[in-house]
């Protein structure tokens, strides 16, 4: 419309003949802008009512979930989680079979070709766990050309943490064989016991065991 004063001024003539159409005019045109306005402000104040509520929705599923989080670890830090963790990752893998994996294999035939000793591979008969190691162990030995006796037991009084112990029966001397087993293990990243125990005389009984049994927790 330009300047409503102005207007009036170029208009006075018509606005004086007929004021009550004019005022009409300005009461429609006025009307129709406090509609719009009113109806832009209602869609705005509906948008922010929305956004309101969305990040209240937001903040109280992230509530929920870190409750839900600290339910579940029973209110411990995360040093202590991480404990927990590690403590059912070993529980786990105790009821596993333990195994040779594909590489360790590969180091221990390139460790163990290079002499072939004399060993008895022995199973604690109540290992679930060691059976497919011991296993694998025998087969490997053998092809190396190793000379191997296979025996077993049940029940042992000095169990090793790692459920594998190197046994030297030489009293306090390592024996040769156990020296290479024991070279071989660690290029492998296999976890293990030593084991010294008095000098065996029995004729063609090897000075030196492997020992299978169940990890501890």
């Amino acid at each position: 419309m330009g300047d409503p004063v102005q207007f009036l001024k170029d208009n006075w003539a018509v606005v004086t003949q007929a004021p009550w159409v004019f005022v009409t005019m300005v009461i429609i045109i006025g009307g129709g802008g406090i509609a719009i306005g009113r109806a832009w402000l209602n869609r705005t104040i509906s948008n922010l009512r929305s956004d309101i509520a969305t990040l209240e929705s937001r903040h109280i599923a992230k509530d929920e979930k870190i409750a839900d989080y600290q339910s579940k670890l029973n209110g411990a830090t995360p040093d202590e989680a991480r404990n927990l963790i590690s403590a059912l990752e070993r529980r786990l893998a105790a009821l596993e079979p333990r195994i040779l994996d594909p590489e360790q294999s590969r180091i221990l035939s390139a460790q163990l070709s290079n002499k072939s000793g004399s060993i008895q591979l022995i199973k604690d008969m109540g290992s679930s766990e060691s059976g497919k190691i011991y296993a694998q162990f025998g087969v490997l030995l053998r092809r190396l050309g190793w000379n191997l006796m296979e025996g077993s037991v049940l029940g042992l009084g000095n169990p090793p943490p790692t459920g594998i112990a190197v046994q030297s029966h030489a009293g306090d001397t390592l024996t040769e064989d156990a020296k290479t087993l024991i070279a071989a293990l660690q290029a492998a990243g296999i976890e293990y016991d030593v084991q010294k125990t008095p000098t065996i005389n029995v004729p063609g009984q090897p000075l030196t065991s492997l020992l299978f049994t169940t990890r501890a927790n």
